[in-house]
């Protein structure tokens, strides 16, 4: 290997990392988690060009913990949003809270840590005792390659970006490469005899590691089920209700201001309704648009239930005081006003959901034909002033009740005439209710999260 290649990659991995501090001391953290995040899949390839086994090392212990971040943000979302979450589309918890984070029940990233983990052990045996390995790495790695592209597709389908994520594709591309090179090396085949490498002891390793960390979160869970099982056993039904009390109590909290109506917005649900559900939602968020189906399936199974909806657009276009993404979130806001003007905010709705990603005025319009709305009407009523002072009202009513991100949903019915935020999503809304209307104590709701 030539010189001139030795040091392409520790140049590049030096000045990413040069690069990432110099952004620290900016307020643009997307470019700072690029920078690094680039310089260390620039070390680990680095490393794959001095020594493949070494490369494999380092780049199974970086998936590894990438994974394993990815993991602990997925077990404890209370901490916050991750370090890979930088807003709405660039969110790595939002790809963790859906439904392709998961396989039969389980994490996909606990089985992430648990392959790298045993791929890394795996690598530092020498080439005497894994005679093999380059070969098991690579079909590893095809197989990895290949869910890769699965889970790739599986994010733009949700509209979202998932920075570490994408480091672990990038890794599984260099574990490759270092099986490639490890091969080249030592005159192998990547699919010769192909059932001696499923036999060869650097499979058997890595299965073994895999079994162990898979097996062993399962049986902790399934220990704490069981020890939570036993507990609420021996507990009179009284000390059941006020143990299912506390843990309900974790999911809502007190309101950041007075949450302010003023008539206009649109509902759907019960006329007469025991709980009074608001949300506040933006036309651009990943999130709200799953949230919104969700919330119509619970209106469905809850008929006591009513949903009012107010706009919190997140660009400072027309919500002041936020960064300033561009005008289209506004004009979708608008445009669903207009929709509601012709009683069809909801069908209107749905569609700006789906299309979140075309907000602009000839995607808008489209739109309206697709609900047959009046067009001339509603393209008058959207270039009117009267439209965005409503859009500014909700921004407003949003800021002054405390709101932190969207969706967010306020609740009345569970503690009088008070508002309570629920922390969470639908799911979270959907647990206070029930535990409501089976008499679980409504503990005093905790202060508000601070800005």
């Amino acid at each position: 290997m030539g010189n001139a290649k030795n040091w392409i990659f520790p140049a590049i991995s030096v000045l990413s990392a040069v690069a990432a501090v110099a952004f620290h001391t900016q307020d643009n953290v997307l470019y700072r988690l690029v920078f690094a995040l680039t310089s260390v899949l620039a070390l680990a390839a680095w490393a794959v060009v001095w020594s493949p086994r070494l490369g494999t090392t380092v780049t199974a212990l970086q998936c590894a913990f990438f994974n394993g971040y990815l993991l602990y943000d997925k077990l404890d979302p209370s901490h916050g949003p991750a370090l890979c979450s930088v807003n709405e589309v660039v969110n790595c918890s939002a790809v963790n809270a859906s439904t392709y984070s998961e396989i039969f029940g389980l994490p996909v990233t606990l089985l992430g840590v648990a392959f790298y983990v045993g791929l890394g052990i795996a690598s530092l045996l020498s080439s005497e005792q894994t005679p093999r390995f380059h070969q098991v790495n690579g079909l590893f790695a095809v197989f990895s390659l290949s869910f890769s592209l699965y889970l790739a597709n599986a994010t733009i389908a949700l509209g979202l970006v998932c920075p570490f994520c994408i480091s672990i594709y990038v890794g599984n591309a260099l574990l490759f490469w270092s099986a490639m090179r490890g091969l080249e090396e030592t005159e192998g085949n990547l699919f010769a005899d192909v059932g001696g490498a499923i036999q060869a002891p650097s499979t058997v390793l890595i299965t073994v590691v895999f079994a162990i960390i898979v097996g062993g979160y399962s049986f902790m869970s399934m220990g704490a089920q069981v020890a939570e099982t036993v507990v609420t056993a021996g507990m009179d039904p009284e000390e059941r209700r006020e143990r299912e009390a506390d843990r309900i109590a974790e999911l809502y909290a007190q309101t950041g201001g007075e949450l302010n109506l003023d008539g206009t917005e649109p509902s759907l649900g019960s006329n007469n309704p025991t709980y009074d559900v608001v949300e506040f939602a933006d036309y651009g968020c990943p999130h709200c648009a799953h949230a919104a189906k969700d919330i119509k399936r619970v209106l469905e199974q809850m008929p006591d239930v009513r949903l009012r909806f107010k706009v919190f657009p997140l660009t400072g276009a027309c919500n002041p005081g936020l960064p300033d993404r561009g005008a289209d979130r506004c004009l979708a806001a608008a445009a669903t006003d207009c929709a509601l003007a012709q009683d069809k905010f909801w069908e209107y709705q749905n569609l700006v959901f789906v299309n979140q990603q075309y907000l602009d005025i000839d995607s808008l319009r489209k739109m309206a034909e697709q609900v047959e709305l009046d067009i001339p009407t509603w393209e008058q009523c959207v270039q009117t002033e009267a439209v965005m002072t409503g859009v500014l009202a909700d921004a407003q009513a949003g800021q002054t009740v405390g709101v932190m991100g969207t969706p967010s949903f306020y609740l009345k019915g569970t503690h009088g005439d008070d508002w309570i935020l629920i922390n969470g999503a639908v799911d979270s809304l959907v647990k206070v209710i029930e535990a409501h209307q089976a008499g679980i104590p409504m503990r005093e709701p905790a202060s508000p999260p601070v800005h």
